[in-house]
């Protein structure tokens, strides 16, 4: 619950205040919400390093969502996230980051993150038609050298 209310926004002091006994004790000190947020870092940070050459990627699913953040309260941030499917149809998120609204250049710096992380040519690349990410996605086709048809839905 803990991860859910940081995830939400709130702060450390907030969520110790929201963890307390009938009596009116304390359950979890900030310190300890802190260890939690930390360690959840870490693991995202693992997870936006991990080796992607294991993934027998057939389809890449591009597209930005837009949230508020804790980082500026009531302001959107787009978050671009990459799906793929895999060759025995399983779905795996492969990356998400930060980015600058959709940039061209955001949308560059995801892929070649994630083409210097070992990931697959796929078959194709699946967008909203977002004009940023269809020119970075050309401009990484034609580095790689590669031929990948491109899908936008609506």
């Amino acid at each position: 619950m803990a991860v859910e209310m940081y995830a939400r926004g709130l702060s450390a002091r907030d969520i110790e205040d929201s963890f307390v006994s009938s009596t009116g004790e304390r359950v979890l000190s900030r310190s300890s919400v802190s260890e939690i947020t930390e360690v959840l870092w870490q693991e995202f940070d693992a997870f936006q390093k991990r080796d992607l050459s294991c993934f027998e990627l057939e389809c890449l699913f591009l597209d930005a969502i837009y949230e508020s953040l804790r980082l500026r309260a009531g302001v959107k941030e787009a978050v671009l996230c990459a799906w793929g499917i895999l060759r025995d149809g399983r779905k795996v998120l492969l990356h998400m980051e930060l980015g600058n609204k959709e940039s061209a250049e955001a949308w560059l710096g995801l892929l070649r993150n994630m083409v210097e992380r070992g990931l697959p040519v796929p078959l194709s690349i699946t967008s909203d038609g977002a004009p940023g990410l269809m020119s970075s996605c050309q401009m990484l086709c034609k580095r790689l050298g590669g031929v990948m048809h491109f899908v936008s839905l609506p």
